[in-house]
């Protein structure tokens, strides 16, 4: 649609007068331009200002319609994908590196303010190529701190956390001929195996899908539970299990989240699993009962529960208005909205009742 058009239209479902068209107007186009037209799941020729439009004038009175733009307008976050980049890029330097750091200073009890000469000894050189980085998901943009980091070898970054055992004994060929030039011989049985996993991945809001408990059991299920079974399973016999730790790398992280997944994460045995959120939301930024924006998230009409609910959604709970795990959440990512944001953000375009200004494409649907 014509831009000139949509904001014409999106004047007249607001019924603005010329004072808040002053206040509105601007900043809209401002943001559209600046983020909101590049999210990526908008159809051909769907810009911001036209969804904007089209998502005010289905709710039933100005007064509603008023509380909804004003939310969007002050208590929105939008992640674009330079911002993503942004953490993908400097990951390795500012996080990553600190940990290695950390590690070789009390194997070899030094104190870890001597970054120079760390960095440049052979454990240094060792332990990093020792380091296997996983992609929980296309989130963690593996490619492009692959190109960010040309001190890491290629073989020891990978997309998926799904390693066949064809590739996890290429990565091992590749870790030994490494360790050869590095060592300066031939590296023994343990030397031989990776002993730092790096998991990576763009944001979790619930972290439920990364582990939670088996209903009516003490036992937990999950990503992180299923990883750790591979590597350490006999398939492929690529990790030191006597010594080896996983990092959980999460860009973008919630208060809830962080500590679901510290709470649970000793239930696995025998294992040391660090969480790691590089920018953590703070609760303050949920949407709480009191917000004007509870109401219209409360309300059936604005809820397509036939379209939005799952044998997936319902391990969440009971509902998704307020968003998976009702992490009750404002929080838009330029490649796919979140369902742990609140669903009038989201809600799919395959429904006639009610669709996101946002509207999100399911991995996963029954």
């Amino acid at each position: 649609m014509n831009n000139q058009l949509s904001q014409f239209i999106l004047a007249e479902v607001m019924q603005w007068s010329e004072t808040e068209d002053l206040v509105y107007r601007p900043h809209f186009q401002t943001m559209a331009t600046y983020k909101y037209d590049d999210y990526q799941q908008y159809f051909p020729g769907m810009r911001f200002i036209e969804s904007l439009a089209l998502w005010l004038n289905q709710f039933k009175s100005k007064d509603e319609r008023k509380i909804a733009i004003d939310f969007i307008k002050d208590r929105l976050v939008y992640i674009s994908n330079r911002e993503i980049n942004r953490i993908v890029y400097t990951l390795y330097e500012d996080y990553i590196k600190s940990i290695l750091i950390n590690k070789v200073a009390q194997n070899t009890n030094q104190p870890n303010y001597l970054v120079t000469r760390i960095t440049n000894s052979t454990d240094f050189k060792v332990l990093r190529r020792q380091c296997l980085f996983l992609g929980f998901s296309d989130g963690a943009k593996t490619e492009i701190f692959r190109r960010a980091n040309p001190e890491l070898s290629h073989e020891q970054i990978y997309q998926s956390y799904e390693l066949s055992a064809e590739r996890a004994h290429k990565m091992q060929e590749e870790l030994i001929e490494d360790l050869r030039k590095i060592l300066g011989r031939e590296p023994n049985h343990n030397e031989a195996k990776f002993r730092v996993i790096f998991l990576m991945d763009d944001f979790t809001a619930s972290g439920k899908s990364y582990i939670r408990e088996e209903e009516g059991t003490n036992k937990v299920k999950g990503k992180v539970v299923n990883i750790y079974k591979q590597l350490t399973g006999d398939s492929l016999n690529i990790i030191d299990k006597e010594g080896f730790e996983i990092n959980l790398m999460f860009y973008l992280c919630t208060k809830q989240a962080s500590d679901h997944i510290s709470n649970l994460i000793n239930k696995i045995p025998e294992c040391n699993i660090q969480i790691h959120p590089i920018y953590q939301f703070s609760d303050d930024i949920k949407v709480s009962d009191e917000d004007e924006i509870h109401k219209l998230c409360s309300d059936d009409d604005y809820y397509d529960k036939d379209i939005l609910e799952d044998t997936h959604t319902k391990k969440g709970g009971s509902n998704v208005k307020f968003g998976f795990g009702n992490c009750q959440l404002p929080i838009i990512l330029n490649h796919n909205t979140p369902n742990n944001s609140l669903s009038l953000l989201w809600a799919y375009l395959e429904s006639d009742k009610f669709v996101g200004l946002f509207p999100r494409i399911a991995r996963h649907k029954d």
